[in-house]
């Protein structure tokens, strides 16, 4: 049940983003968005921020529990744990969770699903169809050293792709990012829960499943590494998200990306060898302090080499505590606006030539469970994250059909159903 901040809810669950200046203030406009809305809902507020500035979260009015990072896990278990008296919420309190997990059965629990809302930032569990006047049981807590992240997750309501979480934490420290000192160490995921975890998904009906992580590519790094798998398997969907943010060495060093921009092409190169019309999409920043045209045009040419197939074009903005807050020769804004604006050009037109490769050729399509708002043509992804409008009956939602590609935009494609 999909609950909006406009109406009632028992918990409220706002995971937050501190990855600029600007997602702070997003958020803290969003926690009080959902007090002022909801002013008897308990308002529970984790992810980044919380754990990069809980301190300011907690002078929020209204904020009930902040939850950082070690304790993410378990925001099950603080839930279940209030206790539960006349149809309302009584005497919430956080369990001593140090060190622990939960072993017991939560089916005694009568709350509603978890849906995600927002861009994801905003967790929302719908109040109980049912409550007698008995107190809930506060769960057992027991030591379990397994892994952070088991959590066993099955589904992920109101999503046609379930999400897989395989890795956590950041040891690159990019000057202008503050996640690795929010996030922490790399850590992998076991494969053996990767595994669980994706049979489960798949059990449920998820046709697809997207690796998550915070540095995704260092997967591995801190364990005894599986490789090989992405060129031994069938089952891998052949598009890549890899960030260049600059293609010129200057910027990327001062950056301390730690690769120069020929060894990004290599690695494309590498996966071209292995894979057929792999779809790369990536980030891009521009403005990066010191930046000069020549730095500029080094990007845009990177871009036109890589061929990518989308995109994502943001400005450089200063994040307090990160070295690059202290650089000088800072861009001009209105340059910033300018060289940003010729590369959403450049993009478009990548993106274009990349889908003409498809014309007149059929394509695995995952159809989304929702129509296109805009044509109410049924729409979904292909296997290389292209998107695909085309007409069909709604009882073909959430399986993988073929369609044949017979128009190109800049930002899906129309097709018609074999």
């Amino acid at each position: 049940m999909e609950i909006s901040p406009d109406h009632a809810a028992d918990f409220y669950i706002i995971n937050t983003c501190t990855i600029t200046s600007v997602s702070d203030e997003k958020s803290r406009q969003y926690i009080r968005k959902v007090r002022r809305k909801n002013p008897d809902a308990t308002v529970v507020v984790t992810g980044c921020y919380a754990d990069a500035n809980g301190d300011m979260i907690k002078k929020i009015e209204g904020v009930d529990y902040v939850i950082t990072k070690k304790d993410e896990p378990h925001i099950a278990e603080i839930i279940c744990g209030s206790e539960i008296h006349d149809n309302h919420i009584k005497e919430p309190f956080v369990l001593p969770l140090n060190d622990s997990n939960c072993n017991e059965d939560f089916t005694h629990v009568n709350l509603m699903s978890v849906r995600q809302k927002e861009k994801d930032r905003l967790a929302v569990i719908a109040p109980v169809k049912e409550r007698d006047n008995r107190r809930v049981k506060r769960p057992a807590l027991k030591h379990n050293s397994s892994s952070i992240y088991n959590l066993k997750i099955s589904r992920f309501e109101g999503h046609t792709r379930a999400f897989l979480k395989i890795e956590d934490g950041c040891d690159v420290y990019c000057s202008y990012c503050i996640i690795p000192y929010v996030r922490g160490e790399i850590k992998s995921r076991e494969l053996g829960e990767i595994e669980d975890e994706a049979r489960r998904l798949i059990n449920n009906g998820y046709k697809e499943i997207v690796l998550t992580g915070i540095h995704l590519g260092a997967y591995g790094r801190d364990t005894n590494r599986e490789r090989g798998l992405i060129e031994g398997s069938d089952k891998i969907c052949p598009h890549f998200h890899i960030p260049l943010q600059s293609g010129d060495d200057f910027i990327l060093k001062r950056m301390n990306r730690k690769y120069a921009a020929f060894q990004y092409m290599k690695t494309l190169d590498r996966i071209h060898s292995k894979i057929v019309m792999p779809s790369f999409t990536t980030d891009v920043m521009v403005g990066f302090p010191g930046e000069k045209n020549e730095h500029f045009e080094n990007t845009v040419n990177a871009c036109k080499k890589a061929g990518f197939s989308r995109m994502h074009i943001f400005s450089f903005s200063v994040r307090k505590d990160t070295p690059a807050a202290k650089m000088h020769e800072h861009c001009a804004s209105q340059v910033i606006k300018q060289r940003k604006k010729e590369l959403e050009g450049i993009a478009e037109g990548l993106a274009v030539s990349y889908k003409k490769h498809f014309l007149n050729k059929y394509v695995d399509v995952l159809v989304e469970t929702e129509r296109d708002g805009k044509t109410n043509r049924l729409c979904g992804y292909s296997e290389r994250y292209i998107k695909v409008l085309f007409d069909g009956p709604d009882d073909i939602k959430n399986t993988i059909v073929s369609v044949l590609i017979k128009d190109v935009n800049p930002s899906f494609v129309v097709g018609i159903l074999k």
